[in-house]
């Protein structure tokens, strides 16, 4: 569950530069620590078989630990021998942090 790229507005809403969070595993950084059991075992039923819905809903966590909505897009990723070997997500941010 290793970060292998994000685009520079997804670091930017991270409040992080990309070369923090290339390799970093996405659950113990990004996610809240109640939904990271959860979610991660979505995830793992994604690369088992199950599909992802149109659209996914979680939180992800900022620099300064800001709990903040993301509507995600989930692709399941798959190599030439149609092996499931990851997971592409596509986030939109449904509303800004409190303060900001």
């Amino acid at each position: 569950m290793k970060v292998v790229f994000i685009n520079q507005r997804g670091a930017e809403l991270l409040g992080r530069d990309r070369t923090e969070i290339v390799g970093s595993d996405w659950f113990d950084r990004f996610v809240p620590a109640e939904l990271r059991r959860e979610l991660r075992e979505r995830f793992e039923r994604l690369l088992r078989g199950a599909e992802p819905g149109p659209v996914e809903h979680f939180p992800v966590l900022a620099s300064e630990g800001v709990s903040t909505p993301v509507e995600w897009r989930l692709v399941v990723i798959k190599d030439d021998a149609g092996n499931r070997t990851g997971v592409f997500g596509a986030g939109r941010l449904m509303a800004a942090p409190a303060g900001s």
